[in-house]
Formats: structure tokens, C-alpha cells, sequence
């Protein structure tokens, strides 16, 4: 796995943060990933969801450092992607959701700038991004 680059969703920073039932799992599988030489990164979304947890900057960045999950900014074919995916969706869907919009945003950049993406997904991301390898404890 060394080399590979892997995306970080906030659900699974969220379990650790959290202290979730499940939360040493997650922790254990991005430190075995971070140890196997497998960089951990998290897009600008991420970045911005988790940022609500803390009141100051520097807790988040030395966390974040802590977990060894870099920033990795989205690019504009990435949004290009998920914004053609999320129109679809809407033109596909009695969803009335807006909060999607950003799940679509994660999953394109795990799909178009990394080789996978870490989350707990509850079939989501298996249903919309059928290419993205999904990571789980």
C-alpha cells in the first residue's frame, strides 16, 4: 500500500473525536493505513465539517497532524464531477436533501484524487460512486 492515497471522511474522524463505540477501530485502521506508507487525506469539506467540533484553529491542525490526515484541496475537475453527479441526482431523486451536496463533493474527491475513501458508509457512497474502493474497519 505504500504510496497510496486515501481519502478521510468526517464520519470516521467524527468516531474518534466523539469517543463512539466503534471509535479504536477507526483509530486503529488509519494508523495500520498511515504505518503501511498509505497517506491520509481529507478534502477541503472534511476540513471544514470537522472544523465545527473546535473552538481554535490550531486543536484542529495538531489533531488532524496527530492522525496523519494531510489537507488535499479539492480541484476543479473534481468539482466538475461532483457537480455534474449531484445535478444528476437531483434530475434522479425525490431527495429533498441540500445537505447532500457536500457528500457529493467527499465522494469525488475520493473517487478523482485518491485510491479510496474511509468512511462508514451505510451504502451511500457504495450507491453513487460504484468505482470508489470503500474502507472500512
Amino acid at each position: 500500500m505504500t504510496g497510496m492515497k486515501v481519502a478521510v471522511d468526517s464520519s470516521a474522524i467524527f468516531a474518534v473525536l466523539k469517543g463512539e463505540a466503534d471509535h479504536e477501530e477507526w483509530l486503529n485502521l488509519m494508523i495500520r493505513l498511515a504505518r503501511e506508507g498509505v497517506q491520509l487525506v481529507a478534502c477541503d469539506v472534511v476540513w471544514a465539517e470537522i472544523a465545527g467540533f473546535y473552538v481554535e484553529e490550531w486543536k484542529l491542525r495538531k489533531d488532524m497532524a496527530d492522525f496523519e490526515i494531510h489537507f488535499d484541496a479539492l480541484d476543479l475537475a473534481t468539482c466538475f464531477t461532483a457537480g455534474r453527479m449531484f445535478k444528476a441526482f437531483k434530475q434522479n431523486s425525490t431527495c429533498s436533501r441540500i445537505r447532500i451536496l457536500p457528500d457529493f463533493l467527499i465522494g469525488a474527491h475520493a473517487l478523482k484524487q485518491t485510491q479510496g475513501l474511509i468512511t462508514s458508509d451505510r451504502g451511500y457512497m457504495r450507491t453513487h460512486f460504484q468505482d470508489l474502493r470503500i474502507i472500512e474497519p
